[in-house]
């Protein structure tokens, strides 16, 4: 075992690594998110949202500039870190929470929503762009994105696994239906 860490005031619920790997990213149950050094266990940044906002997870963009929190609500809290404060972007109503998420790109987040809806939010362009609709009488398990943003991959609870070329989906929904600005709040 290298180390153990504990938490001040509250116990740790969530916890990545930089994508350097120096620093550790932690998410504590009162929804302090704490940037603490690898080597020297100091902590060298914190950011907060609001305690009431239910955060269960966190990841960071591979390019380190965007850091990502969500959970139980449709909201989801983006911090672009070399800006202060934080965007809130709201999925639609019927999206009670975020059931999972990841970067592809640096500026593009793949998030599936309790809604069983994946949506496609865009930080660079302020888009959100809504894309897979639940299949019909099937929930989705998991998804996975590669990095460079070029396939999604999309597997239900029938077993079926669905493959998603997004370099043609996007080109596809910039034309057709992507939505701007919409629930969109910045806060400093």
């Amino acid at each position: 075992m290298f180390r153990i860490m504990h938490s001040k005031r509250f116990g740790y619920s969530f916890a990545n690594f930089s994508s350097d790997g120096d620093s550790l990213i932690t998410l504590t149950l009162d929804s302090t998110i704490a940037f603490t050094s690898i080597g020297s266990l100091q902590n060298e940044k914190t950011l907060n949202v609001p305690t009431y906002s239910n955060i269960k997870k966190i990841t960071i963009s591979v390019e380190s500039r965007y850091l990502v929190a969500g959970g139980n609500s449709r909201f989801i809290y983006v911090f672009d870190l070399t800006k202060t404060g934080y965007t809130t972007y709201e999925l639609p109503s019927q999206c009670e929470g975020i059931k999972d998420f990841k970067f592809i790109e640096n500026s593009r987040l793949v998030v599936l929503g309790s809604d069983n809806e994946v949506y496609f939010i865009d930080f660079a362009n302020d888009k959100k762009i809504i894309f897979v609709k639940n299949v019909p009488g099937k929930a989705i398990v998991s998804f996975d994105a590669d990095i460079y943003g070029r396939y999604l991959i999309v597997v239900v609870n029938s077993g079926e696994i669905y493959l998603y070329d997004l370099k043609k989906l996007f080109e596809r929904v910039d034309k057709e239906t992507s939505l701007s600005n919409t629930s969109f709040n910045t806060f400093l």
